[in-house]
């Protein structure tokens, strides 16, 4: 790195020999994100809004906040050892709401149907709501550092200092070197302090505190980004930039923002066209940005947890790189690249309007609109509370689906797209599992069928009307009945070409889309499901055919001709889509079952396939996403 910022000498030592750069390279500024907690920079009403309800509902019954936030284990499971039942109790009897916050890549589930206790949803900036925290809970991690700033209680809780030594990763800092009270080894001694804390208002030793933050913070200002940039504007860093990101003077490249799985794909199918690629990720474990087809990568804001701070980002890239086309790949960046308003004259962005993207985004106006012309869907109705999913779901019947109105954050924090309720009993313990997501849920109709009912169309379309289209079909999901496709195959299914054609159409669509359908096993008509509004994660299936779709979406931005992308006859020679690891994972459950057979497992490996997780031209991002996998976090 060029230049690495720290919080104090002692941190900047540190960080400098971990990093293997000279003392010099190091910044002695503080971190901008506390600038936040200090007061400087101060969160927006629109993130306010956007708590979790129970945190909501805490801090405006003047409740007691506690938050625990246990440092990563590399096991991914966290080694908490609490007694949820009592803590639950305890909550109660103090006023105060407990809440937990595990690491994205943490397996475990330890959701209680409890009242005074909730779990915060793993994709969110816990800086996002930190000043709202009355106690801090934690073991390891360097979080306590940042919350030290605002003096309040942190309470030091390691049940498992030798096996995270042992198993996991060594420290910078024991805890008792930095703990302001003593540390807590179990539950019980946990449990004792919380109630000392809150009911008797103990807070550690003050001249101890001093120290220790003295040691951790030179700065307490709230300060750092100012200070930052005086540093870099006086001492300029300097780097060149990839030639290959700034095209050849007539092709501009390609902005691929989101560098998962899907972004992935869209990277390979512009390389493969010859298109520039410049790639925004916002998360560093993500893989597609090492691809040998990005000419330059950067890190850019959350799209939605900072979305103004994403506008500003790309705003900044499509003036640096005039005439580039912005292309999403999920629907984070799909929503907030509809939403940014003015751009620079010649940028230009591959997406739909906001009305448009937000019709088919929001599952309910998707549906309304459908119904309003004649299309089928299932039987949807929106529902705010328990009792009016229990009423729904009895008037839709069992089983059915209980599933977000917006999907995206829904899976992002329960690694699930929706859940499939048979009784009363499973609808009410879904719904708990869904007490940490802001949003309308949805009561739907179940349509039975297979995995292999499931189609798609997928279509370039201009101003209200189609350029190119074609058709898949899906064999296998991941899970199974209501999950993610894992195995596709290249089908004409003429059926579903125009209740698709008709849903664009109302839309005035322009862009790619991806339309769903699923085959009703009682009377074999195809049921809308969803529309994405933006390049779907098996578009390669599509590019292994001769339709290249990023490549046409865009030339249709810089408004180039789209022929030479999409040639050829897409269906003579079968060929499959193959979501690898995720169609092994599920086959590893069924094939002892005899579920699924052998056979029937292996035939599309043994034919002409693509893969959505490996190239051999491109297997760099394979590579940075196994070891990933191995050795999260």
């Amino acid at each position: 790195p060029d230049r690495i910022i720290a919080l104090s000498t002692e941190t900047g030592d540190i960080t400098a020999r971990a990093f293997d750069v000279p003392p010099e390279r190091v910044l002695i500024t503080g971190y901008p994100r506390n600038d936040r907690l200090m007061g400087s920079a101060p969160p927006t009403p629109a993130l306010q809004l956007e708590l979790p309800r129970p945190m909501r509902d805490a801090i405006a019954a003047g409740r007691k906040v506690i938050l625990y936030l246990p440092t990563f284990r590399d096991s991914g499971r966290p080694y908490a050892r609490i007694d949820w039942p009592h803590l639950d109790a305890l909550m109660e009897r103090l006023g105060a709401t407990f809440f937990y916050k595990f690491h994205p890549m943490d397996h475990s589930d330890l959701h209680r149907e409890l009242n005074n206790v909730h779990e915060i949803p793993r994709d969110r900036d816990v800086y996002d709501f930190l000043g709202d925290v009355d106690v801090l809970i934690s073991d390891y991690s360097s979080i306590i550092f940042d919350y030290m700033l605002l003096e309040r209680p942190v309470v030091s809780y390691t049940p498992d200092p030798a096996e995270f030594l042992a198993d996991c990763r060594a420290l910078n800092f024991q805890p008792e070197e930095i703990a302001t009270m003593p540390a807590c080894k179990t539950y019980p001694e946990l449990a004792r302090r919380l109630e000392a804390i809150i009911q008797d208002g103990e807070t550690g030793d003050p001249a101890r505190f001093d120290e220790i933050c003295g040691r951790l913070h030179r700065y307490r200002d709230g300060l750092a980004s100012q200070r930052i940039f005086t540093a870099l504007n006086e001492h300029p860093i300097g780097r060149t930039l990839g030639r290959g990101a700034r095209g050849d003077g007539t092709r501009p490249p390609a902005i691929v923002f989101g560098c998962q799985k899907p972004g992935w794909g869209i990277i390979r199918a512009l390389g493969t066209a010859g298109i520039p690629v410049v790639a925004a990720y916002y998360d560093p474990k993500d893989p597609a940005y090492v691809s040998r087809y990005v000419a330059e990568s950067m890190v850019c804001p959350h799209p939605e947890h900072a979305q103004d701070s994403f506008h500003a980002f790309a705003r900044g890239l499509a003036a640096r790189y005039p005439g580039a086309a912005l292309l999403p790949s999920n629907d984070y960046t799909l929503v907030a690249l509809s939403n940014m308003g003015a751009l620079p004259e010649t940028a230009r962005v591959a997406v739909p309007d906001a009305q448009i993207v937000a019709r088919c985004i929001e599952k309910d106006h998707t549906y309304s609109l459908a119904d309003s012309i004649g299309v089928r869907a299932p039987v949807t109705r929106t529902v705010t509370t328990l009792d009016e999913a229990l009423e729904q779901a009895e008037r839709i019947g069992y089983p059915c689906l209980l599933k977000p109105a917006v999907g995206h954050r829904f899976f992002s924090v329960l690694r699930v797209k929706m859940f499939k309720v048979t009784s009363v009993e499973s609808l009410q313990a879904a719904w708990n599992r869904t007490a940490a997501i802001d949003g309308d849920m949805l009561i739907q109709e179940f349509i039975p069928g297979g995995d292999d009912h499931g189609v798609n169309y997928n279509a370039l379309w201009d101003q209200g009307r189609p350029l190119t289209e074609v058709t898949a079909a899906k064999l296998r999901l991941s899970p199974r009945g209501i999950g993610f496709p894992t195995v596709v195959v290249n089908r004409y299914v003429p059926e579903i070409i125009e209740p698709a054609r008709a849903m664009l159409a109302a839309l005035n669509f322009h862009g790619f889309a991806n339309v769903e359908f699923k085959r009703d096993a009682r009377n074999g008509e195809y049921v809308l499901m969803e529309i994405n509004p933006r390049l779907n994660q098996s578009l390669l299936l599509s590019v292994a055919t001769g339709v290249n779709f990023a490549a046409m979406a865009y030339r249709q931005c810089l408004g180039q001709p789209i022929g030479a992308d999409a040639a050829g006859d897409p269906y003579r020679v079968r060929r499959y889509y193959i979501d690898t690891d995720r169609d092994i994972r599920e086959a590893l459950k069924e094939l002892p079952s005899g579920q699924l057979s052998l056979k029937a497992f292996l035939a599309p490996y043994f034919s002409r396939q693509v893969s959505a997780t490996f190239s051999w031209s491109d297997p760099l991002p394979f590579f940075k996403r196994l070891a990933g996998i191995a050795r999260p976090g």
